[in-house]
């Protein structure tokens, strides 16, 4: 807000004149920048669309797609440096929303909320259970 004694062009924030805090010739780099970027990400977008990413609305899909690579694994061998660890911390949600979509998905959701609380116990056994039962509920869909 201005008072009567500032005018428009020495608008001041924080005692700097609103014409020193921004630069003009930033404000040039800025827009070219910014275009250039949003253009990369659309691009980017198309081209994984193009590529057959699942679909974000096919969650059950892309945890059953997830879930196949942790049997060649043993839970046991797992840390918190395994990417298998983290991507069956990644599954259990994936299916509960998965569950939550479609309830033909509810006993997939089970599972996967089962295979979360072994990951989280640090659970071998039971993860390779849930493991295996996912796989096993998996190949219905």
């Amino acid at each position: 807000m201005t008072s009567p004694d500032q005018s428009p062009e020495r608008l001041e924030i924080g005692g700097t004149p609103l014409s020193r805090r921004l630069p003009r010739w930033g404000i040039v780099l800025l827009a070219p920048v910014a275009v250039i970027a949003l253009t990369v990400g659309g691009l980017g977008g198309f081209l994984l669309a193009r590529q057959g990413v699942a679909a974000p609305t096919d969650v059950a899909g892309a945890a059953c797609q997830m879930v196949a690579p942790l049997q060649q694994s043993d839970p046991e061998d797992w840390n918190l440096e395994s990417p298998e660890m983290w991507r069956a911390m990644a599954v259990g949600p994936m299916l509960h929303a998965a569950a939550i979509e479609n309830p033909d998905h509810r006993r997939l959701g089970t599972a996967g909320d089962e295979l979360l609380r072994a990951v989280q116990q640090l659970d071998a056994e039971a993860m390779s259970d849930r493991i295996d039962e996912i796989r096993r509920l998996c190949a219905d869909i």
